[in-house]
């Protein structure tokens, strides 16, 4: 199970990312890069979407784009089956 804060890794095959899980719509997962997630908690005890911005992943496979479930290798540095 993936709740908000934690963190992840995307990959498309070829390569990986880490994030964090800001939260999740119906149809998004609204992810923050990790970089950007610790420098804001760091700088202002919280996450500033407006100052850092994020990024969303679309929860299903559709046409060419790979989806949030499809691309998820690990939550919390434990392997994702």
């Amino acid at each position: 199970m993936v709740r908000t804060g934690d963190e992840i890794v995307l990959s498309d095959g070829g390569r990986e990312k880490t994030f964090v899980v800001l939260g999740f719509t119906k149809f998004h997962a609204c992810l923050a890069d990790i970089k950007d997630y610790k420098h804001s908690i760091k700088k202002h005890g919280k996450y500033c979407r407006m100052e850092y911005g994020f990024s969303t992943c679309p929860m299903k496979t559709s046409g060419v784009r790979l989806g949030f479930w499809k691309m998820l290798k690990s939550v919390n540095g434990k392997q994702y089956v």
